[in-house]
Formats: structure tokens, C-alpha cells, sequence
């Protein structure tokens, strides 16, 4: 399955963030749309109400933007968008995405193959060719309550 993925990401232990996925969206999602969502879960992750009420009329004032295209080796990387200081919110168009659920031990893994890294072929940045294929990354997470209460309802 291809879909945007939204994790959190982050340098140090001591931003480290206890569930790592956020959300999955379809991959027909624009950037735009989907920098959007990361701006305005950052704010409600980082700000009061009142700020985040502040924010409301005066998007040119929100303090961490989406950042994209990101930007590897010069080069603009599509479907692939950050947002926030530390922890931040990393989005990205996903390949392979999987869950398999275990209900009897409430984990859930979530797996799925990295977008690709480009370069420059050569000097004269006219070619761009692949640098390092994408990953494949896993997550195993705790399933919450409401979902564990879905699973036993309605799956026994």
C-alpha cells in the first residue's frame, strides 16, 4: 500500500516521543494538505489553547511552518515534508506500508519502505539518479483501548 506516513522524529533522548506514528493518510493527499495537517497538530502538540486560538487568523505568524519540498544533497525531494523543532514531525509518501495486528498481546506492527534518496549525477547537475534506495522501517506499537475494545467486539 502507498500512503503518507506521519511519525515523529527527533535528536537526543530527552525529546524523545513515546508513540511514534501519528497518522496515515491516502497518498492522493496534496503537500499542501498534508503541511497543512503537520502545522496544525504541531500547534496543538506545542501550544496552549490560547495560542493555538491566536494562530488561528494569522497563519503567517505560526512559529514552525511545514518545510517543504525538503531539500537532500540540493536536490528538492517530493512527498516529503517536516514540521516542528524537537521532536518534529516528519511526513512522507510511503511504499509497502503493512499492520498486522496481535490481538491477544494488544501490539500492533506497522512496517513500510522509505521514499528514496537522490544526488546529482555529476558536476554540471543537469542528471539526478538514485543515492540510496529507501528503507524498510518498522514500528510495533501499543493498540489503545478503544481499538482493543473494536478488535474483541467485533472480531470474536
Amino acid at each position: 500500500m502507498k500512503a503518507w506516513l506521519i511519525t515523529w522524529d527527533w535528536i537526543g533522548d530527552h525529546a524523545a516521543v513515546d508513540n511514534l506514528l501519528v497518522a496515515i493518510f491516502t497518498s492522493r493527499r496534496t503537500d499542501k494538505w498534508v503541511a497543512e495537517f503537520l502545522e496544525q497538530f504541531y500547534l496543538a502538540f506545542s501550544c496552549t489553547a490560547r495560542d493555538m486560538a491566536y494562530y488561528a487568523n494569522r497563519k503567517k505568524k505560526i512559529p514552525y511552518k511545514a518545510n517543504t519540498p525538503m531539500i537532500i544533497n540540493d536536490i528538492p525531494h517530493g512527498n516529503r515534508i517536516t514540521c516542528g523543532d524537537n521532536p518534529w514531525l516528519y511526513a512522507r509518501v510511503v511504499r509497502d506500508l503493512n499492520i498486522k495486528s496481535d490481538i491477544d498481546e494488544d501490539y500492533e506492527i506497522i512496517s513500510w519502505k522509505e521514499p528514496p534518496i537522490f544526488k546529482w549525477k555529476n558536476e554540471r547537475r543537469i542528471d539526478i539518479v538514485v543515492q540510496r534506495e529507501g528503507m524498510v522501517k518498522t514500528i510495533k506499537r501499543k493498540q489503545n483501548a478503544l481499538l482493543n475494545c473494536f478488535n474483541r467486539v467485533f472480531l470474536d
